[in-house]
């Protein structure tokens, strides 16, 4: 709540920072230097923030190092070359005080924060433009810089303060990611990134501070209101939503010492959430904060602390985040600094995520036609029906997609595939009905097979020779079809399978009577090696993340009084009921007399490599049904199991199937040991 009634401008905030802060003080607070640095950023001006501007967006629409390799990034970090040069000697000193007057209470001003974030991105952007140019060593020195300025930002020990510190340093873990996938983080730069880190914080952003700040803050506000329990109530109300109003009214009405005393009532709970934020066990944490949200909403700590008290859980799960992903990032740093394998880090959906606005970018027609040509092959076997001038279409269409192909064949190499999407639903208990990266996925699969058939088509009249390029789109296309099925919902389940199916379909047309090198029949093995153990497709995953908070409430929805009997009840049923309710899980709205709607996706016009219709076959007047309000659980079951929205079970033996006579397939090829890997 500190800080969250500014409503002066920026130009009266950046005075009172210099009145704050005047050339006398210790010369090692790194306060001083940033704000010299945000005077270089006011001089800049508006067109530098508009160039700024217009570079972000490139990059997002085209993400990846071509869009960091340009004149106009080049350009513009020569303009804010002084700026940068202050960050960087800034965030190499040991503390930041921004001196920010606390007995303000909630009228406390930071206007520090905004020109702390631009010169974060400005940072990032930095790092990000020397890692792509091939200058690993200064890249790193850019991101330790980040990182350092990111627990400056936190420094004041207030809960915005927090915030803006995580969000910086957020780029930083981006960045790092990135570097790992790309393969541009080696040992020495790995060793230099460290220095952003302070392993030894036990709370890097000061989260635990900041709750002890809420209640200074509190105290500050009513001391400088006398105590006023009007004229608190006449500042509260207008910077809230209108939900608080009646509590707002209620302390309108207390006289002094009634005020005081709502202080006193709400003082232990501030107490406990500090102690909570301070625990090192998270499920302790939580549990704690858990049991003080519940007497928070029973009343036990009074009026001001219902209105005034930050969401403790969500600050918590902030907080939580941040400590897991410090540890992360240092330990996969310092094991790389010490001569570990950068790939055995790597994520491959930041490589996935940055091949999808280019996927997206293939036109609708030559999308009909590559998949025209993996469907024919995959019946046929052959490409003595297609026509040469459409062969030469689609070989046209290939190449320009060559870029593509290479970033999807880089993703596939890596193992671990963790969406962030994913991530945040685990760690809040959140279902996921349907994530937004299952259709650019098949996509992406479906990109790799056309480009196996054809290759095919080329080698037809040539079986015998080495097939080592053939079997690496077949093996690349494997590998993005086992990413897809993550676990993390049923949907992406389903599609897995569907996917492997497509590839086992094709290989089976294409494989028998090739031969290979022993190079390419082990990156076959290693692929294959990946869906080992009793959960290919990550169905069982699947299941328990959608056995998750929201989904107990739409099924507690028809009568039952607790989660419990509601998880009970839901762990009996097949994967297509679990599958279609997830949906509803996802569409239910906090008034339960509005009927939850489904929305189940649909192929949109996309385009033929981004449909999903196989495994999706809904039309209006179905959705619409399953979305009707039902007072009876087993009416919405019936619906469910006539409608088979997904066909979750048809799926999961198709997908096995496919993957056992893949496996098949792979054990019956020629390996030629004089051969090798084109």
């Amino acid at each position: 709540m500190a800080a969250a009634f500014q409503e002066t401008d920026e130009q009266q905030q950046r005075d009172v920072l210099r009145d704050a802060l005047q050339p006398g003080d210790d010369r090692e607070n790194a306060a001083l230097v940033y704000m010299r640095a945000f005077d270089e950023l006011i001089q800049l001006g508006d067109g530098f923030q508009d160039d700024w501007m217009r570079i972000m967006e490139h990059i997002e629409e085209q993400p990846g190092p071509a869009s960091y390799q340009t004149r106009e990034v080049a350009d513009l970090l020569e303009r804010g070359s002084r700026a940068l040069q202050l960050a960087h000697e800034a965030s190499a000193l040991d503390y930041a005080d921004f001196g920010p007057n606390v007995e303000d209470g909630y009228m406390t001003l930071v206007p520090h924060l905004a020109p702390m974030r631009e010169l974060s991105r400005l940072l990032s952007l930095e790092s990000n433009m020397r890692r792509a140019n091939g200058e690993s060593t200064s890249s790193a020195d850019s991101l330790a810089a980040l990182m350092n300025l990111s627990r400056h930002s936190a420094s004041d020990g207030m809960v915005i303060n927090s915030l803006v510190g995580l969000s910086c340093a957020q780029q930083g873990f981006d960045s790092i990611e990135d570097a790992i996938a790309r393969g541009d983080l080696d040992q020495a730069s790995a060793n230099i990134a460290l220095g952003g880190f302070d392993s030894k914080n036990p709370d890097p952003f000061q989260f635990a501070r900041s709750m002890g700040s809420e209640l200074e803050s509190l105290e500050a506000t009513m001391l400088s209101l006398n105590y006023d329990a009007a004229e608190f109530a006449e500042m509260f109300g207008t910077f809230t939503d209108g939900e608080k109003n009646g509590t707002i009214e209620l302390i309108r009405n207390l006289d002094e010492e009634e005020f005081a005393e709502q202080l006193e009532l709400a003082r232990p709970g501030f107490e406990l959430a500090q102690t909570a934020f301070l625990e090192e066990d998270p499920e302790k944490a939580k549990r704690a904060i858990a049991e003080l949200e519940e007497d928070l909403l029973a009343g036990e700590y009074g009026l001001l602390a219902e209105i005034v008290m930050p969401s403790y859980d969500l600050l918590l799960d902030r907080k939580i985040q941040a400590d897991n992903q410090i540890r992360r990032y240092t330990s996969i740093l310092e094991k790389i600094a010490g001569g570990a394998d950068p790939a055995n880090f790597a994520n491959a959906a930041v490589l996935y995520e940055q091949a999808f606005p280019y996927l997206a970018r293939i036109t609708k027609s030559d999308q009909e036609l590559l998949d025209m040509i993996r469907k024919i092959v995959a019946v046929t076997g052959s490409c003595d029906d297609i026509p040469d001038a459409m062969l030469d279409e689609a070989r046209g269409a290939l190449e320009q997609a060559a870029p593509i192909i290479g970033i999807l064949r880089g993703a596939a190499k890596f193992e671990r595939c963790e969406w962030k999407a994913d991530i945040v639903a685990e760690r809040r208990g959140e279902v996921i009905p349907f994530g937004e990266w299952v259709r650019p996925m098949r996509a992406a699969i479906r990109l790799l097979l056309a480009e196996a058939a054809m290759i095919s088509c080329l080698d037809e009249d040539d079986v015998e020779e080495d097939s080592s390029d053939l079997i690496r789109s077949l093996a690349d296309a494997f590998a993005v079809s086992v990413h897809l099925g993550d676990g993390s919902h049923l949907a992406g389940s389903v599609a897995s399978a569907a996917a492997a199916t497509e590839l086992m379909e094709l290989a089976r047309a294409v494989l028998p009577g090739r031969s290979c090198s022993v190079e390419s029949r082990d990156l076959l093995d290693r692929r294959l090696a990946r869906i080992a153990g009793n959960d290919p497709l990550g169905w069982s995953a699947a299941r328990e993340a959608t056995l998750r908070p929201p989904f107990f409430r739409v099924i507690m929805g028809f009568g039952l009084r607790n989660p419990i009997d509601a998880e009970r009840l839901a762990r009996n049923w097949n994967t297509e009921r679990l599958a279609a309710i997830a949906f509803l899980a996802a569409a239910r709205k906090v008034d339960e007399e509005t009927p939850a709607r489904p929305s189940f996706p649909g192929d949109d016009g996309l385009g033929e490599l981004f449909g999903i219709s196989d495994i999706i076959e809904l039309d209006d007047k179905e959705t619409a049904l399953l979305g009707t309000p039902r007072t009876r659980l087993i009416e919405l079951l019936e619906v469910v199991d006539r409608i088979e929205p997904i066909r979750t079970n048809h799926w999961q033996s198709r997908g096995n199937d496919s993957l056992g006579e893949l496996a098949e397939l792979v054990g019956k090829l020629h390996v030629d040991d004089d051969s090798s890997v084109r």
